[in-house]
């Protein structure tokens, strides 16, 4: 027998505890064998090999797929994936399984804490497993005759290990945000919140959404409305713990993130090919957020065979969506988000009206970052002090201009815009504060338009200094008349008598 973690002989499957991510041991059952993992040994070596190629390819698919949606840039992507991808493939050659595991856990957590969305993270798993089939394809050692099936079949145990440990890694941050939020609330009265479970901002518009999250927290159904930017999933997160379903997962997914045909399936989940798999089931996002929250965003973008399936789920409580697959809704806490106007949303068809119908559920109605001013230095502060932290910077603030420039911007892409441009200047800053040359071009050039307006205006002078000077050019074009001044500014010789002693003249 090999040490602990390692194959012997050909078993038809492999079960391993790994620890999870609170310390504790989870069963992953691996149904990977001896003999395949001798068979994709060469596939595997090869594409160690060529793991720097890969993962720069893979880079650029994800960064096309998600465009400036994207939650990691080029450095923090190659930073994360590149050790890993070559961690997790020496594991898997030196058939080490619980290495494997521990690595993908670990994965897992870090994109977690990265605040990856868990839709865009599964998603950069299958573009990284079209990579590979594509390079094991037409120059691996299987060129034309690749194996696809057992590559298939390690990537479905490698996705369902990240998102257990995803899962668990957001639970377990959602525990300790939950005790934080108690702890504050019982210091803060409801009237002067500046922060609620992980949402900044003490302005009106604010705390009115604060008092709604909790007074609708408890509900089965819930509709989130926002422009794009204003946070659409912290508030979804805001509610599920604020709620009684606070200790279990909370599971999110961006339709607009995924394809149609993908999206049904991650949600609802499916059945793999009997003849490869054995007709193993993959459980998908809505039973996985069992006893907690299925957050589903930008709902509008999602196709209308997926809406009307979770409409039909929504009229059969307990009963799931009316076939083996649709994962038995009952006890999820469903809370669905867009960025469109609902009723606009019914009438030029990006949402099925039986949805909307079914949903029948309060609405949150999210406030641009442009009528919450006020909480702009508060965020600023935050989430300088996030990147800061994040980042193991010092930078102290903002200079006065950059500040300026800040509050003059109108913020088009709202908070998440904001919490880009802060991120950014924090991380490239040259100073110890943030000046106006570290922010982006479209904020700092405003800002020096409208310096250079400012400087092109007229002084404002006081009324004082107007009437005295008013008064200084009448008595000078009457010669030192004081009758004729009088008469020429309409007042009386004695109001002008007391302007003049007033001013010196």
């Amino acid at each position: 027998m090999r040490e602990s973690g390692h194959l012997e002989g050909a078993p038809e499957s492999y079960t391993q505890p790994v620890e999870n991510s609170s310390g504790g041991a989870r069963a992953c059952s691996f149904d990977l064998s001896e003999q395949e993992l001798d068979e994709m040994a060469p596939g595997l070596r090869f594409i160690l090999e060529q793991s720097r190629e890969i993962v720069h390819l893979w880079y650029r698919l994800y960064a096309l797929h998600f465009g400036d949606r994207r939650c990691l840039s080029e450095s923090h992507f190659t930073h994360i994936f590149e050790p890993a991808f070559e961690r997790t493939k020496a594991a898997l050659l030196n058939r080490n399984l619980r290495e494997y595991a521990r690595h993908l856990m670990s994965l897992g957590r870090l994109l977690a804490g990265y605040r990856m969305p868990l839709e865009e993270a599964i998603t950069a798993l299958h573009l990284f497993d079209q990579c590979v089939f594509t390079a094991l394809e037409q120059r691996g050692p299987w060129a034309g005759k690749f194996p696809g099936a057992k590559f298939e079949k390690l990537s479905y145990l490698r996705i369902r290990v990240l998102v257990d440990a995803y899962l668990s890694s957001g639970s377990a941050a959602a525990g300790e945000r939950i005790a934080a939020l108690e702890r504050e609330a019982e210091l803060l009265p409801a009237a002067a919140r500046s922060r609620f479970a992980g949402l900044v901002g003490a302005s009106a518009p604010m705390r009115l959404l604060y008092s709604n999250i909790e007074a609708s927290a408890a509900a089965d159904r819930l509709l989130v409305v926002g422009e794009c930017g204003t946070g659409h999933q912290l508030v979804a997160h805001a509610v599920h713990e604020s709620g009684p379903r606070a200790g279990g997962p909370f599971v999110a997914v961006n339709c607009a993130a995924l394809p149609p045909e993908l999206l049904e399936d991650e949600l609802f989940g499916y059945s793999r090919d009997p003849a490869q798999h054995g007709g193993e089931e993959y459980l998908g996002m809505l039973r996985s957020a069992q006893g907690g929250t299925l957050f589903v965003d930008e709902v509008t973008e999602a196709g209308s065979a997926t809406q009307l399936r979770l409409a039909r789920l929504l009229s059969e409580p307990g009963s799931g969506a009316g076939d083996d697959r649709s994962g038995h809704g009952h006890g999820v806490q469903l809370i669905v988000a867009t960025s469109r106007e609902p009723h606009q949303a019914v009438q030029r068809g990006h949402l099925h009206k039986e949805l909307l119908e079914r949903l029948h559920a309060p609405m949150l109605q999210l406030p641009p970052l442009r009528e919450r001013r006020e909480d702009l230095p508060l965020l600023i502060e935050h989430f300088t002090a996030a990147s800061n932290r994040r980042l193991g910077r010092q930078v102290a603030g903002f200079a006065r201009e950059a500040m300026a420039a800040m509050a003059e911007y109108s913020w088009p892409g709202n908070v998440q815009e904001l919490r880009e441009v802060v991120e950014d200047a924090v991380a490239f800053c040259r100073h110890p504060v943030i000046e106006l040359e570290d922010l982006p071009e479209a904020i700092a050039r405003r800002r020096a338009d409208s310096a250079a307006a400012e400087a092109a205006r007229p002084p404002v002078t006081t009324f004082a200094e107007a009437e005295r000077t008013l008064i200084k050019r009448a008595l000078e074009s009457t010669g030192g008349n004081k009758v004729h001044a009088a008469n020429l500014l309409r007042i009386s010789r004695k109001k002008l008598y007391a302007k003049i002693q007033k001013y010196g003249l």
